[in-house]
């Protein structure tokens, strides 16, 4: 079945049917799809999931480097709090760069 998941209006997220795809799947015209779906059809944004971007951590390691070197921030603490993530994600991307270098 044509289904997919929608985030309605009031912004919640929603199971719902591609009414465009349901004559695929039944034997019957668009205008019967319509029609059949009329009672608990609302209208929706389909959500599409974009693949995740691979992360570059050389890139990513040496803009945190610079932004320590430069003073912009103390340690790597610091710069966890500005970019509002754990510290422990901003090692882990420090090491990772180390060790592509190495």
């Amino acid at each position: 079945m044509p289904l997919f998941i929608a985030k309605s209006t009031n912004g919640r997220l929603k199971l719902t049917i591609d009414r465009e795809e349901l004559p695929n799947y039944l034997d019957l015209s668009l205008k019967k799809c319509y029609q059949l779906t009329e009672g608990f059809y609302l209208p929706e944004i389909k959500i599409i999931n974009n693949p995740r971007t691979k992360i570059d951590y050389k890139i990513l390691a040496g803009e945190y480097k610079l932004l320590i070197d430069n003073g912009t921030v103390l340690n790597q603490a610091a710069l966890a709090r500005r970019l509002n993530v754990s510290r422990a994600w901003v090692t882990k991307v420090c090491r990772i760069a180390n060790n592509i270098e190495d």
